[in-house]
């Protein structure tokens, strides 16, 4: 037997070593460089926004921006060539092999300012007339050439010639001329040209500020046309619209709806990259958008050379917003270009399970310990499904419904201690300590959500406010001390009870049982930690939320009849549910939730709607 012990104990060791090695491994930083673009771009703010919030995320990834690239010709050449591993792109260009999708950004809109004083008012009006370009390297220059030949102005024989030599040069039908400073906006100031385009968003601080905002330039605006008929050879492309006033207000610029051409700003990937990296930087992508739009906090992620801080408007991606992911997630995404498998991984909501993060060491376990590898890999594959977002919801408001009868039992035993009814106070108070207790508990469970960044600030919000209101009316009872003492202990216990289920579930539960079985912690000198070690730790955490829950509403509940009682903190549940289900609409019509978890969530809502009623 002692043989036995001996060989068993060796092979457990033996696999905690290979275990810590390759989670070692697994943990080392992940070094990814991003090309997106100009510094003063959208692409490149964006970016180092992203670089900023991914390099503070404890994700093990590491982050950096390119200086500077020419924009999507040249990113996407980067990409190809392996010396970056991310970039920013325009959809109408072709990307190659290499690139695949992780998220679409925000569209920029194809845009034609003109000399107001240079007689062009329509896209036909440009013969003759004197474009500057920017260099080859970017996008830009691709989709000028398209819409161009769309409209009959140029022969594709000659964009092959423009693109690789870097010269001014006319055709019969208008000029080009190539800027070697790469900013055709001061060039268009000064003279030098009667036409500037650009692929940017709607509002671009940079063209406001280079060109509107100039008043030598005297500029405006075209409309350009046609968008459904360039779809057909373009399908990223699409019909949008400039608003009246984008670049200001009064006068407005432009003074009416312009239409033109969007297309995607797209964040894509080699595909070569990791796709547990992809997975992480996709989530924190989605979860961080509110930083990603208006800023940096306290930090300037911006170097000193660059002129830039988190505070200047200009470094607000307002169309950020709009990030959002493929159409479709089968096959190319609606965009022609293959998506992520780690992107894809997070749209569809399966965050890889430990075996499949882990299959390549279990490959070696199971030559060595084939037993218990396979009921790990059992274990966690029947605990690996994600918990629904409607389940958040379902909870405030069962909380909300608890919190309903434990108001019940406490304004009952105040009226029972003013009628001296002794006899059925005992009954109310377990009711009130089962009651709140869960609902202390499901307050403690959200604020260790909320600082993981698992739940919204409102649901948060949701389950203080409830148990406020709980709170309050059971400081009205006499004994309420006793009560609140006694609420602390049931949802420890509680706690306690939910924790050994989980450990049940974990490796610690399989040490348990050999050391119960074989002693392994005797004859290693083991000590194994056990839940009465945090016990302390839990009572101090659920005593401090509850205290901070007391005495905010106690005057204004003092001298009021326990009928009064009830039926007003019954008309605050009932306003409270209202919310909950308005945000839960509002989760519904942004598809954070489905449509099935929104029905199974208002069945939970019309039954404690129902109950609310009835009562009132």
């Amino acid at each position: 037997m002692r043989k036995y012990k001996t060989r068993l104990i060796i092979l457990f060791v033996l696999g905690l070593l290979i275990c810590s090695f390759i989670s070692l491994f697994r943990n080392q930083k992940q070094y990814l460089i991003i090309a997106a673009g100009k510094p003063n771009g959208d692409s490149f703010i964006f970016a180092k926004k992203l670089e900023h919030v991914v390099n503070n995320s404890n994700s093990n990834i590491e982050l950096s921006v390119l200086k500077r690239t020419d924009g999507t010709q040249e990113n996407l050449e980067l990409l190809k060539k392996g010396r970056v591993q991310l970039a920013m792109a325009q959809a109408d260009i072709p990307a190659p092999s290499e690139a695949q999708l992780v998220s679409l950004l925000f569209p920029d809109m194809y845009q034609l300012i003109v000399k107001k004083d240079s007689g062009i008012d329509s896209i036909l009006d440009l013969k003759g007339k004197r474009v500057v370009l920017p260099p080859s390297g970017g996008g830009q220059i691709q989709s000028f050439d398209f819409l161009m030949e769309h409209y009959g102005l140029l022969n594709r024989k000659l964009i092959k010639y423009y693109v690789e030599s870097d010269f001014k040069y006319s055709t019969n039908k208008y000029k080009f001329y190539s800027v070697e400073s790469s900013n055709p906006d001061k060039a268009f100031c000064a003279g030098q040209a009667d036409v500037v385009f650009h692929v940017r968003r709607a509002g671009n601080y940079s063209i406001r500020n280079e060109i509107f905002k100039n008043k030598h330039c005297n500029a405006k605006l075209i409309p350009i046309e046609q968008a459904k008929a360039m779809k057909i050879e373009h399908p990223d492309l699409d019909e949008a619209i400039i608003p009246k006033g984008a670049y200001q207000g009064n006068p407005p610029i432009p003074d009416k709806d312009l239409p033109t051409i969007s297309v995607n700003r797209l964040f894509l990937a080699h595909k070569s990259v990791d796709k547990e990296v992809i997975h992480k930087i996709t989530k924190i992508l989605y979860e961080h958008r509110q930083e990603l739009v208006y800023g940096c906090k306290d930090d300037n992620i911006f170097d000193e050379t660059e002129n830039l801080t988190c505070e200047h408007k200009e470094n607000q991606i307002p169309a950020a917003a709009l990030i959002r992911k493929p159409d479709n997630l089968s096959g190319a995404g609606g965009t022609g270009r293959p998506i992520h498998p780690g992107a894809k991984a997070y749209y569809q909501k399966e965050d890889p399970t430990w075996f499949e993060r882990y299959s390549g060491v279990m490959e070696v376990l199971v030559a060595i310990a084939f037993p218990f590898v396979s009921w790990l890999a059992l274990l966690f594959r029947e605990n690996a499904a994600k918990k629904n977002k409607a389940d958040d919801y379902i909870l405030e408001v069962t909380a909300l419904m608890d919190a309903e009868e434990s108001i019940k039992a406490a304004t009952s035993s105040i009226a029972a201690y003013k009628s001296n009814q002794i006899d059925v106070l005992e009954e109310l108070r377990f009711n009130i300590i089962n009651k709140t207790a869960k609902i202390l508990l499901c307050t403690q469970k959200a604020q260790n959500a909320r600082n993981k960044g698992k739940i919204s600030r409102e649901s948060l919000k949701s389950f203080r406010k409830t148990l406020q209101i709980t709170v309050g009316v059971i400081e009205q009872i006499p004994e309420s001390e006793k009560i609140f003492n006694a609420i602390v202990q049931k949802a420890r216990k509680n706690m306690e009870k939910e924790h050994n289920k989980r450990l049940r579930n974990q490796l610690l539960s399989l040490i348990i049982i050999w050391d119960q079985s074989l002693g392994i912690s005797e004859t290693l000198n083991i000590k194994i930690p056990y839940i009465s070690q945090i016990q302390n730790q839990m009572e101090k955490s659920l005593n401090n939320i509850l205290d901070r829950a007391k005495g905010k509403t106690q005057q204004r509940l003092k001298n009021l009849e326990p009928s009064e009682l009830l039926k007003l903190e019954s008309k605050n549940i009932r306003q409270d549910l209202e919310a909950i289900f308005k945000r839960s609409v509002n989760a519904l019509v942004e598809e954070r939730i489905s449509q099935d978890s929104f029905q199974s969530f208002r069945v939970v809502w019309q039954i404690a709607v129902g109950e609310v009623t009835q009562d009132e």
